[in-house]
């Protein structure tokens, strides 16, 4: 999920579900740098504010992608937008699917993550968990 330029880390780390992390832009040599504040960890440089926010963006939205448990039970929407992996990947990579159009959970068979996965995510051939088979895609 890449971070819209009208909006703010902060509101990107809400709208990721990732608000419990304080995170702070700030100027660097060679342009700047997105902390988290509670370890000093650089997740996002760049030469401009966007270029820091938008690999930050990626770097959250990963490491949520790995974090999830994928415990939630599939209900009957979840069942009816559940499509296989492969089947979602042949669509992102057609240009069938944009995150203007939608976004997704991975999933298994009988059970969700709580994780947005977005089709720019897999545009950027990121890896994705090994227990991601299914996706659940809620269009617009």
């Amino acid at each position: 999920m890449a971070i819209n330029r009208n909006q703010t880390l902060e509101e990107y780390l809400i709208e990721a579900r990732l608000d419990c992390m304080e995170a702070v832009l700030q100027p660097s040599p060679d342009g700047f740098q997105v902390l988290l504040k509670a370890t000093q960890q650089v997740i996002g440089t760049g030469a401009t504010k966007e270029a820091a926010l938008d690999q930050a963006a990626l770097q959250l939205s990963e490491r949520d992608l790995f974090c999830d448990t994928h415990s939630i039970p599939l209900d009957d929407l979840d069942r009816e937008c559940r499509m296989p992996l492969d089947e979602w990947l042949s669509c992102v990579d057609s240009g069938g699917f944009i995150d203007y159009d939608g976004s997704g959970h991975p999933a298994t068979l009988t059970h969700r993550g709580s994780a947005i996965l977005s089709p720019s995510y897999a545009t950027a051939k990121r890896p994705l968990p090994t227990w991601v088979t299914h996706v659940c895609w809620y269009n617009k």
